[in-house]
């Protein structure tokens, strides 16, 4: 008899989730329990609720799990919680245990303190809250990209245009370099990885929030929280006018259907300072890609706000979505109301930094 309870998680419950990933990936950083207490206890919006499907009284063979988050906009801030880890375990999936999960995600009861629910799922998951749940998406995630080895990214569509651009592509990188390294050095801004303390990344979030757009949470605590994961590193660097941080960019190497992709996780700057600090930090970046030798630079975003126009920004160029690799996109249900009536109609402005929790 399988039963499904709804709880916050706790270390108990820590301990049940990692035999389940395990079941499921094998050993490794996903699946290591330092990364799975990071990821749902120790987040500054506040622990994790799962439900949990049980067989007996000590296995778990089921959960979905959803983890805090904070959206803002200058006038109001909204509780929500991202639906992430719907997994059941390989042995028990013809066994009934899938739909008691997905009914009991169609309650709201135990949601007491939340608002919203955030759902961005991949492909295979999809059908799961477009048929079973019905409902449809608010908005999608746009793919934006720069190929810094050209031969290499196009490979995949087509070995005859591979070939074509083998010989441009050493030329290719020289460029990007000489014309990052010239951005870079403008002396504008100045950039360092060491951070700058809490009260200049509070600052600079509340001047990077829009009007009547909720955006992710940005503050001190969340941005020391979010890119402080040992197993999934990320590389950090400031840009600051005189002794004000004006900005930042957070990316991680990883690999995306056989290229090694610079992912653009973040980049928030004060829209005081105009685009200025946004394109020298895409340009650190892409100095980074290439002087690390990946084959593309990549960002996702959904929402029209500064945040997310950031990573819209060239030399990015938006991928048609019929080429992306996944449909991408978001869901909303609200479980709560806020100022401004149902929360699910709000417009939101999201990154990587919201969204991709591993």
């Amino acid at each position: 008899m399988i039963r499904v309870e709804r709880q916050r998680v706790d270390a108990a419950l820590i301990d049940r989730f990692v035999d389940l990933s395990r079941r499921e990936y094998g050993q490794g950083p996903i699946t290591d329990p330092v990364h799975l207490r990071w990821k749902y206890l120790e987040n500054p919006a506040g622990v994790a609720i799962a439900d949990s499907a049980w067989s007996g009284p000590e296995r778990v063979v089921g959960r979905v799990v959803y983890q805090s988050r904070l959206l803002h906009d200058v006038n109001e801030t909204i509780r929500a919680a991202l639906v992430v880890d719907l997994l059941i375990d390989p042995e028990f999936r013809d066994k009934g245990v899938f739909l008691p999960l997905a009914a009991k995600l169609r309650r709201s009861e135990g949601f007491d303190g939340l608002d919203l629910l955030v759902i961005a799922p991949n492909d295979t998951s999809l059908p799961v809250y477009e048929t079973l749940l019905g409902l449809s998406p608010r908005q999608h995630l746009d793919l934006y990209a720069l190929p810094v080895a050209p031969d290499r990214v196009s490979r995949n569509a087509s070995p005859l245009l591979a070939g074509a651009m083998k010989p441009l592509a050493g030329p290719w990188r020289r460029l990007l370099r000489r014309r990052a390294r010239r951005r870079v050095s403008s002396g504008r801004f100045a950039l360092q990885a060491e951070y700058p303390g809490d009260s200049a990344i509070d600052r600079l979030a509340s001047a990077s929030r829009p009007r009547g757009i909720l955006v992710g949470d940005r503050s001190a605590s969340f941005h020391r929280w979010r890119f402080a994961e040992r197993g999934f590193p990320y590389d950090v660097r400031y840009a600051s006018a005189g002794s004000t941080i004006v900005g930042y960019v957070a990316y991680r190497y990883v690999e995306i259907e056989g290229l090694r992709a610079l992912l653009l996780v973040d980049l928030v700057s004060d829209p005081g300072y105009g685009d200025g600090a946004t394109r020298i930090l895409m340009w650190q970046a892409i100095d980074d890609a290439v002087e690390r030798q990946a084959d593309v630079v990549a960002a996702l975003s959904t929402g029209d706000a500064h945040v997310t126009r950031s990573l819209r920004s060239a030399p990015l160029l938006r991928v048609p979505r019929r080429l992306a690799p996944q449909s991408m996109p978001v869901f909303t249900r609200a479980v709560g109301r806020t100022n401004h009536g149902d929360p699910a109609s709000a417009s939101l402005a999201l990154t990587l930094a919201d969204l991709d929790v591993f």
